[in-house]
């Protein structure tokens, strides 16, 4: 048992399977013990558990599944491969054969299921308990129902009897047979001549060939040439040539309308021109701006000159009245040389004199307050101490008071009486209870210490007040009345009173000190300012009406101020009258310069600023106009100019219509004409398409008939072949006369002669012969299976039961903790019986006493046991199906745990459920042990969303054609109605999907393919790619085929740019981003936002799904856009698309025209 290994799968890839023709997602990282696969129903549990046993047993399964799993068998790595029936084995990537694997017969054993383990009669469980023993087989209900046994039938049975009377009747008609062989010569003549009208028949189907080949031939030309009698022109005609040279008439009335109407209006601009005065040529900006400063500048000078005149009025008038307060004697011209800068100086010496004056008799009267005051004289102040002194006082006073303030705080006597009272409340509470002595010492102890403490401190407190009496009476100062707090108190306002009164004392001396110092400063002061008065009046003395006599610093300052006047006005007076002068200059420079520019623009002379300012309006509003006129020269000119182009290019694009057609130029009847006709010009050249189908098609028809070149066949003509055909049918017409004499004959000879028919007495021989076999070989096989099962039986009873049930009791065990031991014994007819010891109650047990969960522990250790006992070197997994079904928590409990010992002991367990509260059971029990083990969400096929309504049947079911309608005649259109092709999604399906409607035109050759089941194409390519042909579909045309879809996924790659492709709810759960307990609310958001995968995201986000996880979000994001649902590029415009598939066709080199149409088919449906 320890020398096998384990098959271990590692991955599985299920590529193709029933039901799921695209696929399931790749299962990898198995667990090696056990593996929960949980999926509802269609999300392929069946078909995983089928692909597992597939590649197990080769050569079970479909031919068509593509499977593909890694296994782990003991240290080695084995690929297992199946494609299309094909098995491909590697160990270590090197072809191998796996050996040791059980017979596939015996598969079913490693399938457990609930409803063959659950058996409440306990017969019925003993029986279930020897079947399981021997695989699973009953041999006595074989036996009885096969009805083997030892009985054999003798001669006297009915099939002897008939055998006799058939082999009588036989050599009676064969005697008479021999007599009427004349008449089979002449069966043998008509034969021949049977087989030469036969012959005659399949000739009239080839010349029946050879006259639609004809015809179809003749029916080709007609077909050109109707086509031919279509103007050459049409092959170039696009339909929209007729409305484009109308487009192109308008335009070129418009056009000429257009040049007309800006010829008028250069015409009127240049009138308009000729009627202005300034040149034609214009007046230059510099030189309107010149003239404009001209003015400016004129218009300043004027102002000038005016304000200038204004000024010196006014002088004249100040010079004269600063004379009037001098003697008319006076010449004030006098005063021109007399230097008065200064007179700021004076003004300073007058202002400082008077300051002087002011501020000395301020102080003066300062000194004499201050001299009488009280505060100066000692006689107020009672203390005969320093401020210094008195100041110590006060503070010693003071401290004193605070360390009294203190010592009142501690009271002794008050600590004493509250500590006794604490002491006796104690006491009183806990003497009830016997503790009050026991706590009532120690408190007293520490009540002492407390009260010992305050008097030690109080101590402390009196010596410090006695220490700050003694430093008090060393100062030299009178003490209070007595060291209590009311005298002291009242000693020491009168020391800060005495200190109040000596700090004011001498500041009031310090102030008369501080004036009289000031006073002296101010007499040094009054000296200088005398001798400044001195110097001023000797430097003026010669000065006209200078006051002679001897003055205040009044006079003298007035006479100052009053020169200094004159002479300010004089001197600006003098400065404005040359002023004046050079301005009146530069004004008649300015008038002349401004004149000649004036003449130069056309206009007169002016003589004031207010004329010039005129002109300058008029010549401005000219220039205006002429500027105005001269643009709308321009303008037209322009407009001419573009609209004669435009008028050429119209004019060039009629005429390139007309050559292109090859049509007169101006006869639009005739292209309207053929406009007309392109209908029916397509429906001919159509029509020529089609005959050449036809004609090819029946071409390649005769091309299997070898007797005749096709060469000579097209040069027949068409009425001899008739003639031809009409003599072989009249060959062939005496077929059924043939038939008919040869029946005739065959009756007579039968009826007249045989009587009965020999054919009928074979057959009776025939048939007693096979009933004396059947007899025999059923004889034979009763016996001998008789005789096979009691051996069987025998074989089994005597050698494999007893250690299947040895080994299925220590299995039994170990599932039970040790709990049960199976009992095996046997009754009177050597049959076993069953009983359980319980090892806990050591206790034996009828099976019907266990429960319902041993019961089926017990089962499971004997066909785990039997397993065991087919297996020579592997161990295969195990496959359980709800096993769980609608167990009690018991039983559930009970199949757990002995899966799990089972799984323990090194085989791989595969369990399959669609019920969420088994796996919650199974994940139960799974944490609380140490073994390992991996929850599978099946979800189905990924792209199931996009697969057609028609499901890929089973292999029974396969059929090699499809019942669909014939075209009869119908257009590529109608056929397509017929046969009901759906419309193509260029955002949810693949170019594969593509019905073959759109790529196949001709209806005969679209019915060929769909004839056999070949309906989009994904199919014909793979059909071809496989060898398969089809009548009239050739490579050639497989490839042109194949272009279009290129281009039909060239088409969806651009139209999907920047584009979301809708999910649904199978989308959010192969992403693995959403779990069970989020889906429901994540699909119903979803389809709330019409599927839009960016909105659902957005969403998201926001938190409109609550509780939703954000790494979640990421996760369903990065899935989206990874599988193109998600493009967050810009949606290409249908211009840009049309470009890039322009140029994708004309590297193609498909036809534009055939290229247009199929994609036009694409996008119409």
């Amino acid at each position: 048992m320890g020398g096998k290994k384990a098959y271990l799968f590692k991955s599985l890839s299920i590529h193709k399977i029933p039901g799921f023709p695209r696929g399931m997602k790749e299962i990898e990282d198995f667990s090696e013990n056990i593996n929960l696969v949980v999926g509802p129903n269609a999300s392929g549990k069946s078909s995983t558990a089928r692909a597992l046993q597939q590649l197990i047993w080769y050569n079970e399964g479909g031919s068509k599944d593509r499977l593909e799993a890694k296994v782990v068998l003991g240290e080695e790595n084995w690929n297992i491969e199946r494609d299309f029936g094909k098995r491909l084995v590697q160990k270590n990537r090197k072809d191998a054969d796996m050996a040791g694997i059980p017979a596939s017969e015996g598969k079913s054993r490693y399938l457990l299921a609930l409803d063959s383990m659950m058996y409440e009669e306990e017969s019925d469980l003993a029986k279930e308990i020897v079947k399981q023993s021997i695989g699973g087989y009953d041999l006595d209900a074989a036996r009885d129902r096969l009805r083997y046994s030892l009985h054999i039938y003798g001669k006297g049975i009915g099939e002897f009897t008939r055998y006799g009377d058939a082999v009588k009747k036989y050599r009676e008609v064969r005697r008479r047979h021999e007599d009427l062989k004349r008449d089979e010569q002449r069966l043998t003549k008509l034969s021949e001549d049977r087989e030469k009208a036969q012959e005659a028949h399949s000739t009239v189907d080839y010349y029946k060939l050879v006259i639609d080949f004809l015809k179809a031939k003749s029916d080709w030309s007609l077909r050109k040439e109707e086509k031919d009698s279509f103007d050459p022109s049409m092959e170039k005609l696009l339909g929209r040539e007729y409305e484009e040279i109308q487009s192109y008439m308008t335009a070129i009335s418009e056009y000429g309308n257009g040049i007309e109407q800006a010829v008028h209006k250069r015409k009127d601009a240049e009138k308009r021109l000729s009627e202005l005065r300034v040149p034609t040529t214009g007046i230059k900006n510099e030189t309107l701006d010149e003239i404009e400063g001209r003015v400016s500048s004129l218009e300043f000078l004027k102002r000038t000159l005016e304000e200038n005149g204004r000024k010196i009025a006014a002088l004249k008038e100040k010079e004269q009245g600063v004379l009037k307060g001098f003697d008319d004697s006076v010449d004030p011209t006098g005063w021109r040389g007399l230097s008065v800068d200064n007179v700021s100086d004076l003004d300073r010496l007058l202002q400082e004199t008077h300051q002087n004056l002011s501020a000395k008799m301020a102080l003066l009267a300062r000194e004499n307050v201050l001299a009488k005051s009280d505060d100066i004289h000692e006689s107020s102040v009672k203390e005969d101490v320093d401020l210094q002194t008195l100041q110590s006082g006060i503070e010693y006073l003071s401290f004193w008071l605070k360390e009294l303030a203190g010592a009142k705080r501690v009271d002794c006597g008050w600590i004493a009486v509250s500590s006794l009272s604490v002491v006796a409340a104690i006491a009183v509470a806990l003497y009830p209870k016997g503790w009050g002595w026991f706590y009532l010492v120690p408190l007293s102890i520490l009540i002492g210490i407390v009260v010992v403490y305050a008097y030690l401190k109080k101590g402390r407190m009196n010596r410090r007040l006695e220490g700050h009496q003694e430093y008090f009476s060393k100062l030299n100062i009178e003490p209070p009345s007595s060291w209590e707090s009311d005298s002291v108190v009242t000693r020491l306002d009168e020391l800060i009173r005495s200190y109040k009164e000596m700090v004011r004392m001498e500041q009031t001396r310090d102030d008369l000190k501080r004036i009289r110092s000031d006073l002296k400063e101010l007499e040094k002061k009054a000296e200088t300012l005398e001798s400044r008065h001195e110097q001023w009046q000797e430097r003026l003395a010669g000065a006209p009406g200078f006051p002679q006599e001897e003055e205040d610093f009044t006079s003298l300052y007035w006479f100052i101020v009053k020169v200094g006047q004159w002479q300010e006005a004089n001197s600006e007076r003098l400065a404005l009258e040359a002023d004046s002068g050079v301005v009146k200059e530069q004004y008649e420079e300015q008038l002349n310069n401004l004149n000649r520019l004036l003449e130069k623009s056309g206009f007169g002379r002016v003589d004031d600023p207010i004329a010039a300012g005129a002109t300058l309006k008029q010549l401005r509003d000219e220039e205006g106009k002429r500027r105005e006129s001269v643009r709308d020269i321009d303008d037209s000119k322009r407009e001419i100019e573009r609209l004669q182009i435009q008028l050429n290019k119209s004019r060039e694009g009629l005429s390139q219509i007309y050559r292109t057609l090859g049509v007169e130029e101006g006869d639009s009847g005739k292209v309207k004409q053929l406009v007309d006709q392109l209908n029916d010009f397509h429906e001919a050249k159509n029509n020529v398409r089609d005959a050449e189908n036809r004609f090819k098609r029946y071409r390649e028809s005769l091309e299997e008939y070898t007797n005749y070149s096709i060469e000579e066949i097209e040069k027949l003509p068409i009425d001899q072949a008739q003639a031809l055909l009409t003599e072989y049918q009249g060959v062939a017409a005496g077929l059924d006369d043939i038939n008919e004499e040869i029946t005739r004959i065959e009756t007579l000879v039968e009826k007249e002669k045989l009587g009965d028919s020999l054919q009928d007495a074979i057959a009776e021989r025939e048939r007693a012969l096979d009933g004396l076999n059947s007899l025999m070989e059923k004889n034979t096989s009763s016996i001998t299976g008789y005789l096979i099962l009691k051996h069987l039986k025998e074989k089994t009873k005597e050698g494999n039961r007893p250690m299947l049930f040895h080994r299925a009791n220590i299995i039994f065990n170990k599932i039970t903790n040790g709990r049960y031991e199976l009992l095996v014994d046997e009754d009177e007819s050597g049959n076993p019986t069953f009983r359980a010891f319980d090892t806990k109650l050591k206790l034996g047990q009828e099976l019907t006493e266990l429960s319902a969960g041993t019961r089926l522990q017990l089962l499971l250790s004997v066909r785990l046991a039997f397993v065991e006992s087919t297996e020579s070197s592997i161990k295969l997994p195990l496959f359980a199906d709800e096993l769980l079904g609608n167990s009690d928590d018991e039983r559930a409990g009970a199949i757990i745990e002995s899966l799990i010992k089972i799984s323990k002991e090194g085989r791989q367990l595969f369990y399959f459920t669609a019920q969420s509260d088994e796996v919650q059971k199974w994940i139960a029990y799974l944490e609380k042990s140490d073994i390992d083990y991996k929850v599978i969400q099946l979800e189905g096929d990924p792209g199931s969303r996009y697969v057609s309504d028609v499901s890929l049947p089973e292999l029974e079911a396969f059929q090699l054609k499809s019942a669909v309608p014939l075209p009869k005649g119908m257009t590529h259109q109608e056929y397509g109605e017929a046969i009901d092709v759906r419309p193509f999604h260029l955002l949810l399906q693949e170019s594969g999907e593509l019905p073959l409607w759109y790529v196949i035109e001709d209806p005969e050759m679209l019915y060929v393919a769909l004839n056999r089941g070949i309906g989009c194409w994904a199919q014909l390519e793979s059909y071809y790619q496989h060898g398969g042909q089809l009548q009239g579909i050739d490579g050639e045309a497989v490839e042109q085929m194949g272009k279009k879809v290129e281009l039909l996924k060239e088409l969806q790659k651009l139209y999907r740019r920047g584009r979301v492709r809708p999910i649904d709810r199978g989308v959010l759960k192969v992403s693995g981003a959403v779990s069970g307990a989020f889906i429901d609310k994540v699909s119903e958001k979803m389809d709330e936002l019409q599927r839009d995968p960016k909105k659902l995201v957005q969403a998201l986000k926001d938190g409109e799904v609550p509780r939703f996880r954000g790494d979640n979000i990421a996760q369903l994001e990065g899935y989206l856009d990874e599988e193109g649902y998600i493009d967050d590029h810009e949606v290409m415009d249908q211009q840009d698309i049309i470009i890039r598939l322009q140029a994708f066709v004309s590297r193609s080199g498909m036809d534009l025209e055939e290229a247009e149409r199929f994609i036009g088919s694409v996008l119409r449906t």
